[in-house]
C-alpha cells in the first residue's frame, strides 16, 4: 500500500487517510504503521464500521463486483443469470487500480482466456505467469 501511495501521490491528498472494515481490528481504532507511517495521515491506519463510515460500504460493493466478476469468468458454464450480472457490472466501468479492463464475449468466452489474460497482466508486471497442471 505504501509503494501505490508513492507512486501515485499526485493522484490523491497525501498523507493518505486509510480506512479498513471493522472485521480486521474492532471500529474507531487507530493503529500505528511505524516506519511506514509517513505515508499515512497521523502514521495510522484508521478502522470504521461501514454504517458509520460509507466509503467502506463503496469499497466492500467494489471488491465483491470484482471477486464475482472474475469467479464468473473463470466459470466453465455460466447462467443467464451469470451472463446479465457480468453485463451490468461491466457497465459500471469501476476505476481500479492495478486491474486492467478486458473486454470480452460472453458467447464465446472460455476460463482458458481468463488463465490468458491473468498470464498476460502477471508477465505486464514482471511476474512469472501460473504454472498449471494438466
Amino acid at each position: 500500500m505504501t509503494l501505490c501511495i508513492a507512486e501515485h501521490g499526485s493522484d490523491f491528498a497525501t498523507p493518505a487517510y486509510v480506512v479498513l472494515d471493522e472485521g480486521f481490528r474492532p471500529a474507531g481504532r487507530a493503529i500505528q504503521v511505524g516506519s511506514l507511517g509517513s505515508a499515512f495521515q497521523r502514521n495510522s491506519i484508521y478502522t470504521a464500521s461501514s454504517s458509520d463510515f460509507c466509503p467502506v460500504q463503496l469499497a466492500d460493493f467494489a471488491a465483491f463486483c470484482i471477486s464475482r466478476t472474475q469467479w464468473l469468468m473463470a466459470k466453465e458454464r455460466r447462467s443467464p443469470a451469470d451472463d446479465a450480472f457480468l453485463k451490468i457490472i461491466a457497465s459500471l466501468r469501476l476505476n481500479v487500480t492495478n486491474l486492467p479492463e478486458t473486454v470480452a464475449d460472453l458467447a464465446t468466452w472460455t476460463p482458458r482466456d481468463y488463465e490468458r489474460c491473468i498470464d498476460d497482466d502477471r508477465r505486464a508486471k514482471g511476474l512469472k505467469p501460473h504454472e498449471r497442471s494438466g
